[in-house]
């Protein structure tokens, strides 16, 4: 029995052809309701905006095999920002397996001044037709629902999980590392999650109540690094007796004072800093500490 499992988010309609794919268990996540015409139990359907949905299969601890974004709507279909972006996909990671597919469409993201340049952690190779565990995109896409097997659409990557520890000899007592990947994969361990928050752009929970993206992390106890100064940070991290922190990418590669700080100030009770990335170049100051 194949124990694989598969999400598709913003998936659209569940068509019947999706039932002769090799998975134990497949998720389909869509901000419409959807009826599934016929009956086969390995289908899970979740009614709900992509970051809702990925936050309770986190609760669930479950893990994906195959990873399914080809057409989330951003011209004319309601979507307001892309799934494969680096939040979604650095929230995504506690439940990606270390090995998986991710099957997309690479040239949908040219409506917006982006390229999906997948590292995330993971090195990248590309699926071809001939492999097994290669699917044809253009199977869950509904533009080409008259040409399934269109050997023309879209791209399968194998993504293998690359994740880096390099520790940083900042100050004696200071546990000071830099990690290549998520820094949700370690939530559990952290008593502070510090995070950059930009995106204004709205989402809706079950309850259709809409929330802006910003406030969901909010509300998941994210410390917004935005505009802020290691300074503040430290000053936040005392009054709240935290002891163990973890940073993303906020300071545009300026860390001159951010390095000065943490070697001169008074940490208090901080006892760990990791710093956590998703592309190779960030933190390239931090990395040339010896």
């Amino acid at each position: 029995m194949n124990t694989k499992t598969l999400l598709y988010l913003a998936s659209g309609p569940i068509i019947p052809e999706y039932q002769q794919l090799p998975f134990g268990k497949m998720i389909f996540v869509d901000r419409q309701q959807q009826q599934i015409n016929f009956r086969d139990n390995r289908f899970q359907f979740i009614h709900a905006d992509a970051l809702f949905a990925v936050g309770r299969l986190i609760k669930k601890n479950i893990k994906i095999d195959y990873l399914v974004s080809v057409n989330e709507g951003l011209a004319e279909g309601g979507g307001n920002y892309p799934v494969l972006s680096d939040f979604m996909l650095g929230y995504l990671s506690p439940i990606l397996s270390e090995e998986f597919f991710l099957i997309c469409d690479p040239s949908y993201y040219r409506i917006r001044p982006m390229t999906l340049n997948p590292e995330w952690g993971f090195t990248r190779s590309i699926v071809r037709p001939e492999d097994p565990s290669f699917i044809y995109p253009s199977l869950f896409a509904n533009s080409q629902r008259t040409r399934i097997f269109n050997p023309d659409y879209g791209k399968v990557f194998q993504l293998k999980r690359n994740r880096t520890v390099k520790g940083l000899n900042i100050r004696d007592g200071l546990n000071c590392k830099l990690i290549y990947g998520s820094i949700w994969d370690d939530a559990s361990n952290l008593d502070m999650i510090g995070i950059k928050l930009t995106s204004r752009q709205e989402i809706r929970s079950v309850n259709r109540r809409s929330i802006t993206i910003d406030q969901y992390f909010r509300q998941k106890g994210v410390y917004d690094l935005n505009q802020k100064s290691i300074f503040d940070i430290i000053q936040y991290a005392q009054l709240n007796g935290y002891q163990h922190l973890g940073l993303s990418p906020w300071m545009d590669g300026k860390y001159n004072k951010v390095i000065n700080a943490l070697r001169s100030c008074d940490l208090g009770c901080i006892k760990s800093i990791a710093f956590y990335h998703l592309h190779k170049k960030d933190f390239a100051m931090l990395y040339q500490i010896e």
